[in-house]
């Protein structure tokens, strides 16, 4: 990273001295470290990043007096909670380990922040922009698309919330202006829920992908990953296929409002279409 504003500074979140030099240098701290929500690891592996990592950051940023702090949270805090759609009213249920870690560090921070700092979590979904990972999700599906077919579940009626990068540096732009000395929280995504049969049919339209698309009966699906999850805990072994996967892909719905963000004067820049556009760019898939 090149640059003459940015200074590139390796610390460890989970051992609160390392921070001390760090965070006296900063007004505005952004917390954006965790450990996702895709990997299947021992209980407090999650809790030492996600909860004693964040409970760190904060306890640090209001020692250094920073005026405010920002959180990354996720959606998965609200896995197991209804009615659909929900809001920020809407009481968290998390069912995933992930979601419990990060559901506890909202909690700390609500805790913590009264008259001490302000602080701004985010509930977000998948995050996508340019030059992505190679394990991301829409890489994932171009290239099952490019060798074969796309296996889809639920008739591919599964909505799924995105957030492109841009448009979630817009809605962190637009909460600068909060002062008060409190927790403030925010849904966040794109305009746009699709089923994921509209988002995959997107991709083959952009890509120009003509493989089928095959339903598979989600019956088999919950069948699948309960013997994985036997296995893995038989065996010791850790999977990506959790809690949080099997609810997305069985799912009917998962849609929210963003309307506490737009009050603040958020408008939304980019569109699927063109955040989709840019990554398969920077991936070189067209």
């Amino acid at each position: 990273m090149k640059s003459k504003k940015i200074e590139f500074i390796c610390a460890d979140i989970c051992k609160k001295q390392t921070l001390k030099k760090i965070i006296e240098k900063g007004d505005h701290v952004f917390h954006l470290a965790a450990l996702g929500g895709s990997r299947q690891m021992p209980f407090k592996i999650y809790e030492k990043i996600n909860v004693i990592g964040t409970k760190n950051i904060l306890d640090v940023s209001i020692e250094n007096k920073a005026s405010k702090f920002f959180f990354m949270s996720t959606i998965s805090v609200m896995s197991g909670s209804r009615p659909i759609p929900f809001d920020e009213t809407t009481k968290p249920i998390p069912k995933s380990i992930y979601g419990i870690t990060k559901y506890r560090a909202e909690k700390y921070i609500k805790k913590k922040s009264k008259k001490n700092i302000t602080s701004i979590i985010f509930r977000a979904p998948l995050i996508y922009g340019p030059s992505p990972h190679k394990d991301s999700g829409i890489f994932n599906i171009v290239n099952m698309l490019n060798k074969s077919f796309y296996p889809m579940v639920n008739k591919g009626r599964t909505k799924i919330a995105m957030i492109n990068v841009h448009n979630l540096i817009e809605m962190i732009k637009i909460t600068l202006k909060i002062t008060n000395k409190k927790t403030h929280v925010f849904f966040v995504k794109d305009n746009e829920t699709l089923t994921m049969h509209e988002l995959v049919s997107m991709l083959q339209k952009i890509t120009k992908i003509k493989n089928k698309i095959i339903y598979i009966p989600s019956f088999f699906l919950t069948i699948g990953f309960s013997i994985i999850n036997i296995y893995s805990k038989i065996f010791k072994k850790n999977t990506k296929l959790n809690y949080d996967v099997w609810k997305g892909a069985v799912s009917n719905q998962f849609t929210y409002s963003i309307t506490k963000v737009k009050k603040l004067g958020y408008k939304q820049k980019n569109n699927l279409k063109q955040g989709f556009n840019e990554v398969l760019r920077s991936l070189n898939m067209i």
